[in-house]
This record gives C-alpha cells, sequence and structure tokens, in this order.
C-alpha cells in the first residue's frame, strides 16, 4: 500500500463557481441500494476559499485520501460537486432553481492486510433535504462559513459487517489509488442522478405550492446570478458594470 490517495479530475468547470466537495465510498457488492454509503472526505469554505476554487487552481485534480485500514475488496467511489450558484432559493417553491448536484462514480479494487470495513450508515434516497443549511444556501450575502450537508467524515477506524465478496474486479492493482472525472456541468438542476447500473437521488423535496419566483424580465439581476437561458424565467437585465454572458444553452449570468 504505497499509495492511498485517490485522484479525482475534471476539467468542465468555468469560474465564477463557489462549490463543496464530497466523496463517499461503499462496497461495489452493495450496488449502492440504501444505507450503505460512508463518506471519506468532504470540503466546502475555509480561510474564504471554496474547495472547488482549489480543485481549479489544481487543474482540475482533487486529492481523496483513502483510510489506511480500510479492508482489501472493490468499492464504489462516488466524488460529488454541490454547485451553489442557485441555491438561495428552495427548490419546492421554484424547481426551476435550488442547489445543483453533480456526482461521478468510480468502481477500484484495494489490496492489502487492512480488516476495517466502511460503516455504510448514509443513503442518498432520502438523505439530503431541500432545506439543510448547506443546500438552501445563499452564496451572494458574504458568508463566511457553510454546513457541508450529508453524515460526518469516517474516522477510517470503526467499521460496518465485512462486504458480501464481488464476482467482477476492475481496475486492478496493487496500491490505493484510482482516477475518476467529475461530471460537472451547468446544465439545469434534476432531482436524481444517475450512474452506469444504478440510480440515487439526490434530493427528495417535500411537498409544497410554487409561488412565483423573485423578480421577473424587466428586473435588475445581481453580479453571478442567471440572465438568462431555455427554462429562465427571472430578470435578464444585468446590474450595471456587469452584461449578461452565455455560458450555454441553459445558462448564462451576470458577469
Amino acid at each position: 500500500m504505497a499509495d492511498n490517495s485517490a485522484v479525482v479530475g475534471t476539467t468542465s468547470l468555468i469560474p465564477p463557481t463557489r462549490d463543496p466537495l464530497l466523496s463517499t465510498l461503499l462496497p461495489a457488492s452493495s450496488e449502492g441500494a440504501g444505507s450503505v454509503w460512508t463518506k471519506i472526505a468532504e470540503s466546502g469554505l475555509s480561510g474564504g476559499k471554496w474547495a472547488v476554487e482549489t480543485l481549479i487552481a489544481n487543474g482540475g485534480k482533487h486529492h481523496v485520501t483513502l483510510p489506511t485500514a480500510l479492508a482489501a475488496g472493490d468499492y464504489l467511489l462516488r466524488a460529488e460537486i454541490i454547485a451553489l450558484h442557485e441555491a438561495e432559493t428552495d427548490y419546492p417553491v421554484n424547481p426551476a432553481r435550488g442547489a445543483q448536484f453533480y456526482p461521478s462514480c468510480s468502481q477500484f479494487k484495494v489490496t492489502g492486510s487492512g480488516t476495517v470495513t466502511p460503516p455504510g450508515t448514509f443513503g442518498f434516497v432520502g438523505g439530503y433535504s431541500h432545506n439543510d443549511p448547506g443546500i438552501l444556501f445563499n452564496l451572494y450575502n458574504g458568508a463566511t462559513s457553510y454546513t457541508i450537508p450529508g453524515p460526518a467524515v469516517w474516522d477510517g477506524k470503526t467499521g460496518g459487517s465485512a462486504p458480501a465478496p464481488s464476482s467482477t474486479a476492475v481496475v486492478p492493482s496493487t496500491t490505493r489509488s484510482v482516477t475518476t472525472a467529475l461530471a460537472a456541468t451547468t446544465a439545469p438542476a434534476a432531482t436524481s442522478v444517475s450512474a452506469p447500473g444504478r440510480t440515487s437521488s439526490a434530493i427528495v423535496p417535500a411537498a409544497s405550492s410554487p409561488t412565483k419566483p423573485a423578480g421577473d424580465n424587466s428586473g435588475i439581476v445581481a453580479k453571478y446570478y442567471q440572465c438568462g437561458g431555455k427554462i429562465h424565467t427571472g430578470g435578464t437585465n444585468c446590474v450595471a458594470g456587469t452584461k449578461c454572458t452565455f455560458q450555454n444553452e441553459y445558462y448564462s449570468y451576470c458577469l
């Protein structure tokens, strides 16, 4: 076990973006169903810098250290960015806005003498709530702290039950290193996200009667706010000193 780091990479992030990064793990045999995930790393806002700013500065690479005592076996790693540029609006109030979830999953094999299995206490179906502090969050009010949603990071020492053996070994390795890519885009937020062969729900909003979105097509849009896109129903006139900047067919923002 000469190397126990996982490298997560992306090339599709475009500033300005201020987002947290989360990494969760499970034995591959569980196939992601139920409360089987264990958070092994997280980073949000620290010292005035967001995790995704560091990710961009590092050329899209994010290193995650796997617990040294992790039991040998096949695992799935879910690396996730939560985009907060529209998170100040509660999803049930305006389904065209809200926090956006961009996960990617990779399978890898751990070899060695480790004996501790992840406790697996978190499930993505119902694990997040639409009004969790880190999901309903105003990025533009000068916040100096941020509460990362989901469970606490596992200490890597207290284990759960042993995973069932897996019949498929993907990316055989004699180390604890894995490389994956974050699927970070700016398409409209969806309430569920999929990986090949498995599906997990990123958010389960409580029932609520939609209300009229703040502002209208003649309103003034603040810097970094959305000003255009296929399903955009808010303001389109940017505040003085900025202009509506096209990013893709679904999203333009004042910059």
